[in-house]
């Protein structure tokens, strides 16, 4: 298993942070690994389907979704050769604003060849997901972000 842990600081409450985590749905706009996220009703517990591609490769994945007293939370979910899967947002109040915190963690079948094939790429998707998270928190998500780089 490889994890990508990255961290920003945002100006902003962590009440007004975790309202932007509060709807996992909605941080598909972040996420250039993610074609459609849809919310599987009446899941208890909550569960998202995600579709979207892993460097190219196609994937449907179903996700558990806990979430964590400071505002963040934690998605859990395994597909085909991703075997095991977690992001998760972890928020802390600081004197500038707020710390959030950004973890992927991925195990894959035949892992030593995808990983280093994968991280690099996965490393960078994580710091513009980020920066992208960073801009909807201060104006909000009906601002409109062009896509860098595509996957």
């Amino acid at each position: 298993m490889f994890s990508i842990k990255k961290t920003i600081l945002v100006d902003a409450s962590p009440e007004r942070c975790a309202e932007a985590l509060s709807d996992p749905i909605r941080l598909q706009r972040i996420d250039r690994k993610v074609d459609r996220m849809q919310a599987i009703a009446g899941s208890n517990p909550e569960q998202i389907e995600l579709h979207g591609r892993l460097a190219a490769m196609p994937f449907r994945l179903r996700l558990t979704v806990d979430r964590k007293a400071d505002g963040g939370f934690v998605v859990r979910g395994r597909a085909g050769l991703l075997r095991e899967f977690e992001a998760r947002f972890d928020l802390e109040a600081t004197d500038g604003g707020t710390r959030i915190t950004h973890t992927e963690s991925y195990q894959f079948a035949f892992a030593s060849v995808l990983e280093r094939w994968i991280r690099p790429k996965f490393t960078t998707i994580v710091d513009e997901e980020l920066d992208r998270l960073r801009v909807f928190i201060r104006d909000g998500w009906n601002v409109e972000l062009p896509w860098n780089p595509p996957r």
